[in-house]
């Protein structure tokens, strides 16, 4: 729910994925430990954005 309430915000103000990637890595820093964080936290942030796109109509 973190990436999607950040993804949504970020959406809201007309933010691009890349812009929205630090805030959600900051609510996210407990888990900056885990193998494969950096790597799959812009996939996971771009895939939230273009569902929540898709749902606004």
């Amino acid at each position: 729910l973190i990436i999607q309430d950040e993804t949504k915000k970020g959406y809201e103000e007309d933010l691009a994925d890349y812009e929205m990637k630090p805030f959600a890595d900051k609510k996210l820093a407990a888990y900056r430990d885990w193998h494969g964080y950096d790597a799959q936290l812009g996939k996971h942030i771009n895939k939230m954005l273009l569902e929540i796109e898709s749902l606004d109509l």
